[in-house]
């Protein structure tokens, strides 16, 4: 049974020699779901489960629920096979920027336009998720703000501004948000939005971020803002402008893309993963159809 790896393959031609069949990447789902022993969700037996004819479908040997390898994931009901969705995910973890409908659809091979455009939709839906969990916590946050140009919302190019929280620990988590005004309501909401409480925040000296310590935030103001946000994000307008060359993509779009790609670094099969929707516990009962012997 094919492993979980730690890292993913450095080129496509060795992804694809690592997962070159349904089966294979069959396994790989099996071992992600379980990588101890098998504990059917329906019945809690640790017998070895039966493996069916079509790649993905268990059953249990004591219950008999047919169990999907797909269910709770991106793939759940598709006919697409398993080797199309693991390379568009390598695609659209290791390449940047996304590739266009076009060039995703002549990598992998795949016929219709439409179908290749759904997929790519489905994968690169979590990446355009604004990240949840409030950072910080145990380690400081850099909070800052750098202008980049843009021409969201109107044709014609203008300058926004993109307040951001940096932990200072590695591996330094990151969030990003476009704002219309840089002033105390912004930059406390943003903060209170991102950051835990009670977290040790360093800023410049804007007078934006003068409620901090009101609102319950160790602050700290550093004279040299050099050190803050702008070099973790040195490289946001280049992606920015790559991201959306040719293409109308809502800038938080953008920004939400750029985040999971910078706190994915050094972590791509994690990233891999979380665009297939996987990493999740075992199957619900609810994802379960009974299949006794016998019955339909």
């Amino acid at each position: 049974m094919a492993g979980v790896r730690d890292a993913l393959p450095a080129t496509f031609a060795e992804f694809q020699a690592a997962y070159p069949t349904e089966q294979a990447c069959a396994d790989y789902l099996e071992k992600l779901r379980w990588p101890g022993e098998f504990v059917c969700p329906k019945c809690g037996t640790s017998a070895a489960p039966w493996h069916l004819g079509k790649p993905g479908v268990l059953k249990c040997s004591m219950c008999r629920a047919d169990l999907s390898l797909m269910a709770d994931s991106v793939m759940r009901g598709s006919h697409t096979e398993l080797t199309t969705w693991f390379g568009g995910a390598y695609i659209l973890v290791a390449q940047a920027p996304t590739p266009s409908v076009r060039q995703f659809q002549r990598k992998l091979g795949i016929k219709r336009y439409e179908t290749a455009y759904a997929l790519l939709q489905k994968l690169r839906a979590p990446m355009l998720q604004p990240e949840k969990e409030r950072i910080g916590g145990d380690c400081s946050v850099d909070i800052g703000a750098v202008v980049v140009t843009t021409r969201w919302k109107r044709p014609s190019v203008q300058e926004v501004c993109v307040l951001g929280a940096l932990e200072t620990s590695p591996p330094g988590r990151l969030r990003l948000q476009a704002v219309e005004e840089r002033d105390v309501v912004t930059c406390v909401r943003f903060a209170q939005e991102h950051v835990a409480p009670l977290s040790a925040v360093r800023t410049d000296g804007w007078s934006g971020y003068s409620g901090m310590k009101k609102s319950g935030y160790v602050h700290a103001v550093m004279s040299d803002a050099a050190l803050l946000l702008p070099k973790g994000v040195s490289d946001l307008q280049s992606w920015l402008d790559s991201s959306r060359r040719g293409r109308s993509v809502p800038l938080p779009n953008s920004l939400n893309e750029y985040v999971f790609r910078f706190n994915g670094r050094g972590r791509q099969m994690a990233s891999f993963n979380r665009v297939l929707g996987l990493g999740a516990p075992p199957l619900p009962p609810a994802e379960i159809t009974s299949n006794e012997a016998g019955g339909a």
